[in-house]
C-alpha cells in the first residue's frame, strides 16, 4: 500500500491472491515505480501489480516507521521473524530483485540502498544498519534468534524456502516468572461449563482489539454459532475498553461483561470472570467487580478441545501480546473474598477444592507449561 494525493490520504495497493506458508521463510518486495506502478514479488516471482497513476510517494522525512508493527494502534504486530530487511531508494528491476535474495547477500553499502537489517544473518548486531547510512534501528520488546533445531544464538544460517523445526523448545521456562509472548493450548481432556471462574494476572504490551486471555471452545462450535463457547479478552477496543468476559449458553445466546477502563500497558493486573449457577456473571480488575450481567441460559459442562490462553478461536484475530502468570480455571463460582486472597502470587500451589487447572508460571519453582 502507498498512500499520496494533495492531502496525502490517498491510498493505492496490490495484494497477492495467494497466503504465505507459515513457519517457512519467504521472500517478499514491493516496489514503486517513478510513474507510480506498484508491483509485488514472491520468492523473486512478480504476484500482482497496479499499473496506476493517481498516487505517488512523497520524498519527505517520516517519523513513525516501524518494522513488525503498523501506525494503527488497533493493528497486531508481527508474529513470526523476520531477515534480511532492505529500503532502496530506486525502484529495483525483478532481475536484482532475484539475484539478491539469497541471506547474508547485502552486506555493505550498494547503489541506491537506503538502509539493510541482516538482523543477525551476517553476525552483525540486529539493529545495525549495513548500508553505510547508519540508519540504526532502535528494538522494542524482547527479540531471540532462533537456529533451525530450535537453539537460542547470537546467529543463523537461512535458505530460502528452508522450514523452522524444533519450535517446541524454544520456551522451555527456565529461569523465568511468566508465561513468554506466545499462545498455550489446554489439554482437551479439560470439562469448562457450568460454574465456573478463570483468572489470571495479564501484563499486556499492546492493546490489539478482542485479544484473548481465555479462549474455550469446542470443535464443533468454530465457524458453526459458537453455541459451546466461553473466554476472556484484554479489550473490545483497542485501548477505549478494558477487559471482557463472555460465556454462550446452551441456547446459543452469546452473555458479556465489558470493563469501561482500559487495564495499563506493561504492568500487572489481575482479571477473573466468574459465573454463577444462577446465571450472574460477574467481571473483576483487581479484585474489585467492575461489571455484572445475567445469563439466561448457563454453558454446558462439556469436554472444550480448542481451548487457549492468549490465542483465539478465529484465525483473523491478533495473538495476546504481553506476560500472564498465575493462570486458573475453576468450576466453581469464587466470592469476591476468595479472589481476593487468592491473588498473592504462588498461593495456589497444589490441588484444591474446585481447582480445575493452575498454571503457576515460574512462581513456585515449576516451569510454567506445569
Amino acid at each position: 500500500s502507498v498512500y499520496g494525493g494533495a492531502a496525502g490520504t490517498t491510498e493505492a495497493n496490490t495484494v497477492t491472491p495467494n497466503a504465505i506458508p507459515l513457519n517457512t521463510w519467504t521472500h517478499v518486495a514491493g516496489v514503486v515505480e517513478t510513474n507510480g506502478n506498484l508491483k509485488l514479488y514472491v520468492n523473486g516471482a512478480l504476484v500482482a501489480s497496479n499499473n496506476q497513476t493517481a498516487v505517488t510517494i512523497r520524498d519527505q522525512t517520516r517519523f513513525s516507521s516501524f518494522i513488525g508493527k503498523s501506525n494503527w494502534s488497533g493493528d497486531a504486530l508481527w508474529n513470526g521473524r523476520i531477515t534480511d530487511v532492505r529500503l532502496w531508494n530506486v525502484a529495483r528491476t525483478q532481475a536484482e530483485i532475484q539475484a539478491a535474495m539469497a541471506i547474508g547477500a547485502i552486506s555493505g553499502p550498494a547503489l541506491g540502498l537506503t538502509a539493510a537489517y541482516p538482523i543477525g544473518s551476517t553476525g552483525q548486531a540486529p539493529t545495525d544498519d549495513v548500508s553505510g547510512n547508519n540508519y540504526n534501528l532502535t528494538q522494542n520488546g524482547n527479540m531471540e534468534y532462533i537456529k533451525d533445531n530450535g537453539a537460542t544464538g547470537a546467529s543463523q544460517s537461512l535458505t530460502l524456502g528452508e522450514t523452522i523445526s524444533g519450535t517446541s523448545t524454544l520456551w522451555i521456562g527456565q529461569n523465568t516468572t511468566f508465561m513468554p509472548e506466545c499462545w498455550y493450548e489446554v489439554p482437551s481432556s479439560v470439562v469448562i461449563g457450568g460454574d465456573l471462574t478463570v483468572e489470571a494476572w495479564v501484563n499486556p504490551s499492546r492493546y490489539t482489539n478482542y485479544a484473548r486471555i481465555f479462549d474455550f471452545s469446542t470443535d464443533a462450535s468454530v465457524g458453526n454459532g459458537a453455541t459451546q463457547y466461553l473466554g476472556m479478552s484484554i479489550c473490545d477496543t483497542a485501548g477505549s475498553t478494558g477487559p471482557a468476559f463472555w460465556v454462550v449458553g446452551a441456547n446459543g445466546t452469546q452473555y458479556t461483561i465489558t470493563s469501561s477502563t482500559p487495564i495499563p500497558l506493561n504492568s500487572w493486573t489481575h482479571v477473573a470472570g466468574v459465573l454463577e449457577s444462577g446465571g450472574t456473571m460477574r467481571l473483576y480488575v483487581n479484585g474489585v467487580q467492575v461489571g455484572t450481567t445475567t445469563a439466561a441460559s448457563m454453558p454446558p459442562s462439556v469436554t472444550r478441545a480448542r481451548s487457549y490462553f492468549g490465542k483465539s478461536n478465529w484465525a483473523n484475530e491478533p495473538l495476546f501480546q504481553g506476560a500472564m502468570r498465575d493462570i486458573r480455571i475453576w468450576d466453581t463460582a469464587r466470592t469476591a473474598a476468595q479472589i481476593q486472597m487468592g491473588m498473592t502470587l504462588g498461593s495456589i500451589a497444589g490441588a484444591q477444592t474446585g481447582l480445575v487447572a493452575a498454571y503457576a508460571t515460574g512462581t513456585t519453582g515449576e516451569t510454567y507449561l506445569k
